[in-house]
């Protein structure tokens, strides 16, 4: 479990989230979130809302399961080129 991607990458990012919020600005949640980086473009803000009024609650939450997701991603990648290279 503990060499696994999925697990690691939600961990470092949490971590880093929780440095990150002690800055009023919240740069380095921003530059460790790519899904923030979408709120922040021009299209999110005419059409959604502005990046402002989301709580940062869920800009963590979100991107902490993004964080999940990509892990898992690379697991499954890894998982499939070690049976690839067995046969």
């Amino acid at each position: 479990m503990w060499k696994r991607w999925g697990v690691w990458l939600p961990i470092s990012y949490f971590v880093l989230a929780l440095i990150g919020l002690t800055d009023e600005k919240h740069i380095l949640l921003f530059i460790i979130s790519p899904p923030s980086w979408i709120t922040e473009g021009h299209w999110f803000v005419q059409n959604v809302t502005h990046p402002s009024n989301i709580p940062i609650f869920i800009i963590i939450l979100v991107c902490l399961i993004f964080w999940c997701l990509i892990g898992l991603l690379i697991d499954v990648l890894i998982k499939k080129m070690k049976r690839k290279h067995e046969n």
